[in-house]
C-alpha cells in the first residue's frame, strides 16, 4: 500500500484515539500492541479527518458492539436490514425457536433451504443489540460473513491460514475479544471443518473459564448443503487424527460438539416457496432421494428458455458463459471499478472490476426497499455521471442501483 494513504484510527481498545498515522509502517507500530482497533484508510486528509469527526461523535466504544461495530439499533449493517427488529414476522416454530436463543442455552439451527434460518438468526442478533449485550457473527468464508453482517472465523479467533489446526498440539492463544462477549454466532456452520471447529470451541472453553462467565454459542446451517473444504494434502491426517468414518471432516463429529449441550432446532415449514409440490421435491433432493429426478425432468422445458439462469460447477465456466452472452449485444461498454481501502478479505461479494452493457442480463447482490438480493432483471440504462444503473426488474418495476459499499472491521 503506498505510503499517502492515511490510516484513521477512531478507537483502540475500546477507547477514542482519534488519531492519522501516514503509511502502513506508521500504522502498524500503533496496531501491532492493540487487542481491537477500528479503523479506515483514505487518500486525503479532509476524508479521514471527517471520518474521526463522525466517529467522536458518534461516541460508541468498539469494545460494546462486536457485531460489525453495532451499537445502537438505529445502525444496522445493511444486510440486517430485511430483518424484524424482535418477533414480528416470525412463525410460529420460529418463535418458539426464537424464545430458546433468548434462552441463553447453546443453540444449533437447522433446517432445509427456505425454512427461514438466516431470518430468525437476524432477528435474534437484532435483539441482542437492542439489549445491549456483546454479540460476534462469524462465518467460514468472507461472502458467508458479509451476508450475515459479522467477520470470517479466522479472523475473530485470530487465525492465519497457514496455521496447522491437525496438529493436536496447537496452542490455544488468547482471545480478549472473545472473552468479553456475550454470545457468538457462527453461520453456515456446515463448512465449518473439524479442527477449525475444535479450535473455535477451546478457545471459547478457555476464555469462559479464564473470565468465570458463559458464552452462549449459536451455530446455525445444514449440513445437507455444503460440506468443509478437505485438499488432497489434508485428508491423509485428517483420517489419520479423527478416523476413516469422518473423511469428511465434520464438526457434528467432534467430542467439543457434545460438550457444548446443544439444544437442536429444526425448522421444517418453509416460507421461501409457495408451491407446496415444488417445496417437497427440494426437500427429497436434499435427502439424496433419486425418486424425484424424474419429477424434475418432466417438468423441464423441452426447448431452451430465453434468458434463464445457468448454473455450472465452477466459477471460470460462469464467467466464460458471461463474456460470451456480454459480446453478444451490440450496445456500449461501461466500466465500473470498485474502490477498495484497507485490509479485504480475498473474497469478495462482487468482482472488483464489473463490466455493462445496456440490456445485459443482471442479479442484484444487495438489499433495499425496492429490491432483494437474489432479485433478477435486465439494465435498461446507464448513467456514468452519477455511477448508476436503472434496472427493469423480472418481478416488475425499474429501479436505480448506485454504488454500495460493503465493509469489512478488523477485530
Amino acid at each position: 500500500m503506498p505510503a499517502r494513504y492515511l490510516f484513521a484510527v477512531s478507537y483502540m481498545d475500546g477507547e477514542y484515539l482519534g488519531k492519522i498515522f501516514e503509511g502502513k509502517e506508521a500504522f502498524d507500530e500503533v496496531a501491532k500492541g492493540s487487542s481491537s482497533i477500528e479503523y479506515k484508510v483514505f487518500p486525503t486528509h479532509k476524508q479521514a479527518a471527517a471520518y474521526l469527526e463522525e466517529k467522536r461523535c458518534d461516541d460508541k466504544p468498539f469494545t460494546e458492539s462486536l457485531s460489525n461495530n453495532i451499537h445502537t439499533a438505529k445502525e444496522q449493517p445493511k444486510c440486517l436490514e430485511e430483518a424484524s427488529d424482535g418477533t414480528a414476522g416470525l412463525t410460529a416454530m420460529q418463535q418458539k425457536a426464537f424464545e430458546l436463543l433468548m434462552s441463553g442455552e447453546n443453540v444449533f439451527i437447522t433446517g432445509s433451504g427456505g425454512t427461514g434460518k438466516s431470518y430468525l438468526v437476524k432477528s435474534f442478533i437484532h435483539r441482542c443489540i437492542d439489549d445491549r449485550k456483546k454479540i460476534i457473527v462469524c462465518a467460514p468464508t468472507g461472502i458467508a460473513a458479509v451476508n450475515v453482517g459479522g467477520y470470517t472465523i479466522h479472523r475473530v479467533f485470530r487465525l492465519k491460514p497457514e496455521k496447522d489446526l491437525l496438529d493436536e498440539k496447537v496452542r490455544i492463544n488468547s482471545n480478549p475479544t472473545v472473552g468479553n462477549c456475550d454470545v457468538i454466532v457462527i453461520d453456515e456452520i456446515s463448512m465449518c471443518r473439524i479442527d477449525l471447529f475444535e479450535y473455535v470451541i477451546r478457545t471459547i472453553l478457555k476464555e469462559e473459564e479464564k473470565n468465570k462467565k458463559k458464552i452462549q454459542v449459536v451455530l446455525c446451517g445444514d449440513f445437507f448443503q455444503l460440506p468443509p473444504v478437505v485438499t488432497g494434502r489434508d485428508l491423509s491426517r485428517l483420517i489419520s487424527r479423527y478416523g476413516e468414518e469422518n473423511s469428511r471432516g465434520y464438526c457434528f463429529k467432534s467430542d467439543y460438539w457434545d460438550a457444548l449441550g446443544l439444544r437442536y432446532v429444526i425448522l421444517d415449514e418453509v416460507v421461501r416457496q409457495n408451491d407446496p409440490g415444488f417445496a417437497l421435491v427440494l426437500d427429497r433432493l436434499r435427502h439424496g432421494d433419486t425418486l424425484c429426478i424424474d419429477h424434475i425432468n418432466n417438468g423441464c422445458a423441452k426447448e431452451e428458455i430465453k434468458d434463464a439462469v445457468n448454473l455450472y460447477g465452477r466459477n471460470r465456466d460462469v464467467d466464460t458463459i458471461n463474456i460470451e452472452k456480454l459480446d453478444e449485444l451490440n450496445t456500449r461498454e461501461y466500466l465500473f471499478r470498485g474502490d477498495i481501502q484497507g485490509n479485504v478479505p480475498k473474497e469478495l461479494p462482487t468482482p472488483v472490476d464489473l463490466v455493462l452493457k445496456k440490456g445485459c442480463r443482471v442479479m442484484l447482490l444487495t438489499n433495499s426497499s425496492s429490491y432483494q438480493n437474489g432479485s433478477l432483471g435486465t439494465v435498461k440504462s446507464i448513467n456514468r455521471l452519477s455511477s448508476s444503473v436503472n434496472v427493469k426488474l423480472d418481478a416488475g418495476g425499474t429501479v436505480s442501483v448506485g454504488q454500495y459499499t460493503w465493509e469489512f472491521y478488523e477485530l
